[in-house]
This record gives C-alpha cells, sequence and structure tokens, in this order.
C-alpha cells in the first residue's frame, strides 16, 4: 500500500523533504511513501493502493488552482470511502470549510470557502505575526500542548509541552451555532496551542469524514532539523528557534506515531524507526565488491581501464567512482579526473563509490559481506550445466548503494564501460530503490535487488525483454528445490504476484530501462523480489512454511544466481529467434490473465472486454463483450501511463 505526498505547485521544498523523511522513518517497512502530483491525483486510479493521502505545507492557493473541483471530488471520495487525509499547515486550510488568513495585512490576505470541508469550520491564521512567503522570517518555536485523552493514547503520562515549528499555520474556530454545517461530535482537537499570551486554541484536529478520517495540523510536527538531509539551520532566525525543537524532538515523534496510528496506519518498529533515520541522515553508502569468473577477467580490466584505472576519482553523471584493489588500502583522498558534466550533473558531490576488485574466482572473506556470500553465488552460478552465455559471471555487490538502477543506467561513463551484456549489480539495501513510474521499492533485508546489462541489437523486439526478464524469474523459481510447485505468476506487463491465504500479492517487479545507440538499446533490467523479508510483506520463504522447516528458508543468493542462468538461457534462444514468438506459451502459462474481463476507458457503449493475449507490439488483445454476453470486435489494449495498477486505465486501440 501506498502513502501519497502532494507536490504539486504550492508545495515548498522544505516542508516536502520533512515531510517524506518522517514519513518514511515512520512508516517504511510497511508502505511506500511515494511523491505524487496534481496529475497524478487527477487522472490516475491511486485511491484503492493508498491508506494515506498528505498535503504538506506551502500556499493554499495554487493548492485550490490546480485540484478545485475535480481534485477536490476525488479526494472527498477517497476520504468518505474510508480514506486517510493528513493536512499540515496549508494542506490544513486547504481543507478546512473556510479559510481566514492575514485578515489584517491586504497584500497577505486570504479569505473564502474550500471544497473539501473536513473541518466544518475556519481554519484562521497565522497563529503567529510576522509571517513572510518563502522565508523563515516568521518562523517560531510554539509551544504545543496534547489533550489529556490524546496523552493517554500515545501511552504516557507526560503532559509537558512541546516546541513545534510555526510558519503561518492556522489554529481551528468552529462556527457560529446558526451556520448549517455538520454537527461537531464529528471534530475532536488532539493538541492545543498554549501560549500563555492566549486562551488555548486548537491546533491539531481530527475529523470523522464519512468512513474516513482527516487530522489538520497547524504546526509543522513533521519537522526535524536533526535531518541534515533536509532545510539545515543555516538562516538567522531558523538557527534560533533550531534548540528549542531539538530539545523537543522525542516528544515530536511520539505524536507524530499518535496521529499516524489515528489514521490506522502500521508504524515501523523500533529499530526499524531508527535504522531508517540513520540511513536518512547518512544513507552510509558501502564499499562496492567486483567479482567475475575466469573467462569474464578481461571485461573487469577493460572496465577499470576505460574509468581511468585504480587510484583515481572519477565523477560521473551521478556518482563518483574509485576503484581499489583487493588487500589495498582505501586512501581517504585520492587524485581527481572529472569527466565533461553532462545536462543530468548533480551539482552536489555526492561520497565516492568505492569498488574493491578482485582478482578473478576470488572472492572478500565472509565476514566482509555477511549478507551476502558471493562464493555460495558463484557456486550456484558455475554448477548449473546450461549455462551459455554468462549471465552475471561478473557481479558488482554492495551491502548499502543508493540504487542499483540508477548507479548502471544514469552514470553515463560507468555504464559506457561495462562489459555489453551479463554485468549484474546487487545489494542487500537501497537507500532510493526504483520501481515503475515514479514508485520506489521498499527495500528491506531478505530482498533480493539487482540490476543487469544486456546490448539489444534486434530493436523490433526491444519491448519483449521486460516480459522475458519476467518469465525468466518465475521459471528460475521453479527450478529451485522445494519451489517447483510454488504458487507465482506474472500481472502484465511484469510485475511478480503469489498466491497466499486466499489472495494474490505482490512481491516483486521488473523495471528495464534502455538508450539507444550505435544501433542497439543498450538495457538496464532491473527486479526486486522478496526472498525472505520479515513480515509483513510476504516473500518466498513464507509460501515453503511447513514444507521442511528450516531448510525452507531461501537464500538471496542462490535466487539470483537461478535467475541470470535462467534468463541467459532464455536470452540466448530470442536472439535466435528474432521473436516472443516461441515465448508466448510460456508466458500465458505464468501469468494471471487468461480469459480475465477488464474495463475499458473510452468504449461506453461496451466498456468490458476480455484478455485473449498480447500482439506482435506487446499490447493487450481483448475482445469486447456485448450487452447478450457475446464475443465482438478484438481492440488492443495499453495502460494510460498510470504507476498504481496498470490494468486499470486501459485505453483500447482498434484492430
Amino acid at each position: 500500500m501506498n502513502v501519497l505526498v502532494y507536490t504539486g505547485p504550492g508545495t515548498s521544498r522544505g516542508p516536502i523533504e520533512h515531510t517524506l523523511a518522517t514519513l518514511r522513518s515512520l512508516l517504511s517497512t510497511h508502505y511506500d511513501v511515494i511523491p505524487v502530483d496534481a496529475h497524478t491525483l487527477l487522472t490516475e486510479p491511486w485511491a484503492p493502493t493508498t491508506s494515506l493521502l498528505v498535503i504538506p505545507g506551502g500556499r493554499d492557493v495554487p493548492y485550490v488552482e490546480q485540484l478545485q473541483p475535480e481534485g477536490t471530488r476525488i479526494v472527498d471520495e477517497y476520504v468518505k470511502g474510508g480514506g486517510s487525509y493528513l493536512g499540515i499547515c496549508a494542506g490544513a486550510y486547504f481543507a478546512a470549510r473556510n479559510v481566514e488568513f492575514e485578515m489584517e495585512r491586504e497584500e497577505y490576505r486570504v479569505v473564502g470557502q474550500r471544497a473539501l470541508r473536513f473541518y466544518p469550520g475556519t481554519a484562521k491564521g497565522s497563529v503567529v505575526e510576522g509571517f513572510v512567503y518563502e522565508s523563515e522570517k516568521g518562523a517560531k518555536a510554539v509551544p504545543v500542548k496534547r489533550d489529556p485523552g490524546f496523552v493517554e493514547e500515545l501511552e504516557t503520562d507526560n503532559e509537558e509541552e512541546l516546541c513545534l515549528y510555526v510558519n503561518g499555520g492556522p489554529w481551528f474556530v468552529p462556527t457560529t451555532a446558526d451556520d448549517a454545517t455538520p454537527s461537531y461530535t464529528s471534530v475532536r482537537t488532539l493538541a492545543w496551542y498554549a501560549d500563555a499570551q492566549y486562551p488555548p486554541r486548537p491546533a491539531i484536529v481530527e475529523c470523522n469524514v464519512g468512513a474516513g478520517r482527516a487530522i489538520l495540523s497547524g504546526p509543522h510536527f513533521e519537522y526535524n532539523l536533526s535531518n541534515t538531509t533536509a532545510t539545515t539551520p543555516t538562516d538567522p532566525n531558523l538557527a534560533t528557534i533550531a534548540p528549542a525543537l531539538v530539545k523537543a524532538d522525542a516528544a515530536r515523534l511520539r505524536l507524530a506515531r499518535g496521529i499516524l496510528k489515528r489514521l490506522g496506519l502500521k508504524l515501523n518498529t523500533a529499530d526499524a524507526e531508527n535504522r531508517m533515520r540513520r540511513e536518512i541522515l547518512d544513507p552510509g553508502i558501502t564499499p562496492m565488491y567486483l567479482c567475475s569468473d575466469k573467462p569474464a577477467a578481461r571485461g573487469v580490466e577493460e572496465l577499470i581501464e576505460k574509468m581511468g584505472g585504480v587510484g583515481k576519482e572519477i565523477a560521473d553523471s551521478v556518482d563518483v567512482f574509485r576503484f581499489v584493489r583487493a588487500g589495498e588500502p582505501i586512501p581517504p583522498t585520492i587524485p581527481r579526473e572529472d569527466i565533461p558534466p553532462t545536462d543530468s550533473a548533480d551539482p552536489r558531490k555526492p561520497p565516492p563509490v568505492t569498488i574493491i576488485t578482485h582478482p578473478p574466482d576470488t572472492f572478500p572473506p565472509p565476514t566482509t559481506t555477511p549478507h551476502f556470500s558471493i562464493p555460495h553465488y558463484f557456486s550456484i552460478l558455475n554448477s548449473t550445466p546450461s549455462l551459455k552465455s554468462k549471465f552475471g559471471s561478473t557481479l558488482l555487490y554492495a551491502h548499502t548503494v543508493s540504487s542499483t538502477q540508477t548507479l548502471l543506467d544514469k552514470n553515463l561513463a560507468f555504464s559506457a564501460s561495462l562489459p555489453r551484456t551479463g554485468f549484474v549489480c546487487t545489494a542487500t539495501h537501497q537507500a532510493a530503490g526504483r520501481g515503475r513510474g515514479r514508485n520506489s521499492w521498499i527495500s528491506q533485508q531478505g530482498c533480493l535487488m539487482f540490476s543487469a546489462t544486456v546490448m539489444h541489437e534486434y530493436p523490433p523486439t526491444a519491448v519483449f525483454v521486460q516480459y522475458l526478464v519476467a518469465v525468466a524469474v518465475i521459471h528460475a523459481i521453479k527450478t529451485i528445490k522445494l519451489c517447483e510447485n510454488l504458487p507465482v505468476k506474472l500481472k502484465w506487463p511484469n510485475d511478480i504476484y503469489a498466491h497466499h491465504n486466499g489472495q494474490w500479492k505482490k512481491i516483486g517487479g521488473v523495471l528495464v530501462t534502455s538508450s539507444y545507440e550505435h544501433n542497439a538499446f543498450k538495457m538496464v533490467l532491473g527486479c526486486g523480489l522478496n526472498v525472505s523479508n520479515p513480515h509483513p510483506t510476504l516473500s518466498l520463504s513464507d509460501l515453503l512454511q511447513g514444507k521442511e522447516g528450516e531448510e525452507a528458508v531461501l537464500r538471496t543468493e542462490e535466487v539470483l544466481a537461478r535467475i541470470m542462468t535462467t534468463f541467459g538461457d532464455l536470452y540466448e534462444e530470442f536472439e535466435r529467434a528474432r521473436s516472443f514468438e516461441p515465448f508466448l506459451e510460456r508466458y500465458y502459462q505464468a501469468w494471471l490473465h487468461s480469459d480475465q474481463q477488464v474495463q475499458l476507458l473510452d468504449i461506453p457503449a461496451t466498456p468490458h472486454a476480455r484478455i485473449i493475449g498480447i500482439d506482435g507490439s506487446g499490447l493487450l488483445r481483448a475482445v469486447t463483450i456485448e450487452p447478450d454476453g457475446g464475443l465482438g470486435e478484438e481492440h488492443l489494449l495499453q495502460p494510460d501511463g498510470n504507476s498504481f495498477d496498470m490494468m486499470k486505465g486501459l485505453i483500447s486501440r482498434k484492430k
């Protein structure tokens, strides 16, 4: 399930970064926290897979301009249907019935009604004086006191005030009794402003909305000034208020956890939360180990030579690389050689990606890579007699990287230096794993995450490589002992699903990126697959429970080696055939969609169709179902571009 954070016009960088950081630290093992824009909320089928929609701080008026009336109608239906909404500062104004902002300052004044009306009164601000747009000049550390009932829910008897960051935020004012608004029995105050100059005023309110719930907060309870990846206190005023905010950080986190629990969300364990907070502060990118078998050794040396050799730092489009021979110390600084920047170059200088190279058939000791045995990987890889194309015979592994996919497809010089086909990069943890569209991939220990390279020289069949990878994953799983009959299938075009406790659940997915050069497609084949993840995510090991006890726990090394050998054989056959035709039956046997009925967006008269296969361009083939139940015309279906469910929002292209 997803937690969506709006990042469209009107939002500000600071609130977005703090919101994403806090939510990921508290929710990441259960939810994918995804930034979304107005187009996504207006056009994509996000509601069924969303546990929480967050509208963060910024400016309320652009939210209105972008999302009213259609966007607010969709959001309103989502919440009333059982969804959850969190509005912070501008997001709180946006969800109140009335807005009154800076009424005494003509150049800042905003007044009017809003469409959502989750809070049936007025959001009035700013609660503190001196607000200035796009500035920290008016920011304050404002004392806030939790409501006594909410304190009990937080499992603490500590009712002391805590200071929260406020910059233009509102307090919440009930409408007059003669106003025809819904009953206030649906509104509960969770926290109060505790400024001694004024009587207590509601700072955070909870509103029951149909079957759903909305929480609106004037203060920025998501702000963590110890988070150096977000706004740092270089502004003099922010530096002045920072000590009070840092002192209250533990209480702030208790408040944030309580709010998210009230919204029905599952929180990270304490260990997972601490790990995520450390990773957000410092992802801790670890050294990478480059290993190969003897036949692939020449390709490794060519890679090192093309990248400038050992003993230099090479600044690429995204990362800075340095190569070190195994057994040699890693110097703190070494001579640097910058590759000319490209349009995608990032002006920030990340920590170097250190690659420790090993001679062929030699590997780092197991204590160096405790979560991935490189010798075990190569033993499985080379024990498979069908290995012909040597996929996976050059391996780059690290405990922690930003993203294996980004490493291989966004660093232009590194990408150009890689062996043409079969190089694989994997990691135990990704700080910024990538999924389809704008999605990320939740990275837990026990999840296999890898990216491999292919130089595909026959462009007409390039679209089918993603399908071939997905088929290889399914077939590879079933070559492993005890996994032969696991209920694992494909969801078009390339998601991996497993049947468990009466329902199909996603356990993996494939992402293929490509660039066209020298009459061929340079492809990076990315995959994430839950192998032995802890709960609550479903993994392959969960499907084996009860078969042979401890022996049923799968290892990522074996699964990766099996996928590499299986894909290598399939790809060799694919190259010879120059067609996906020989693989269609295998693809259909592996997928979920035989005779499935789907809804079409653009044929109102006959909105339903039955899937019958895929065509020569990779699109779905379907025949419409007539009102009398008969079958009509055949159509080719393509997704509408949404990132949530490729089988929803299908658009027909008449055959």
